[in-house]
């Protein structure tokens, strides 16, 4: 997609620990609103006297962003914010539907943009799938990441819809 940038955000992870490195004291959401003012800032909406500092391309706007998430508290923020959310399936054991759900209800005005996200191995047999999500565990440090969806193409095909209607 030219002149588009896709900005994803994480209630945790570097970006989040940056910000609150930075704004030390101050919570997780109120960080989270200060990253979301600065990529919404355009050069033609500064006030004079204001910190110049935009982010690049200032050309190129990111119209909505991406809160990644697998809690309620997640989902509330992005409601909050008016941003896309994206609930992570591999962040946590348990699928809760009331996360999509309430996000999707708590949109008054506009469009709500909602995905889900799976960690998935497929592979041409189920028993491949399972030989590369072992090499994967031994390689990788998944630090506690779910596997949501493992096997064939039809296997994970099955699998990804009765996530999606659980969700």
């Amino acid at each position: 997609h030219p002149d588009r940038i896709d900005l994803g955000i994480a209630g945790g992870g570097p970006t989040m620990t940056a910000l609150r490195n930075r704004t030390a004291g101050r919570d997780a959401t109120a960080s989270m609103l200060e990253l979301l003012d600065f990529v919404r800032r355009r050069p033609e909406h500064l006030t004079p006297g204001e910190d110049p500092l935009i982010p690049l391309p200032a050309d190129v706007t990111i119209d909505r962003p991406w809160l990644l998430g697998a809690s309620s508290r997640s989902r509330d923020a992005a409601v909050l914010h008016r941003t896309a959310f994206c609930y992570s399936l591999f962040h946590t054991p348990r699928v809760d539907p009331d996360v999509v759900a309430g996000y999707l209800d708590g949109f008054t005005d506009g469009e709500p943009t909602a995905a889900i996200c799976a960690m998935v191995i497929c592979a041409d047999t189920e028993r491949e799938a399972q030989e590369i999500h072992a090499r994967q565990r031994a390689a990788i440090d998944l630090r506690g990441a779910t596997l949501n969806v493992l096997g064939s193409a039809a296997q994970c095909a099955e699998q990804l819809q009765e996530l999606a209607h659980r969700a």
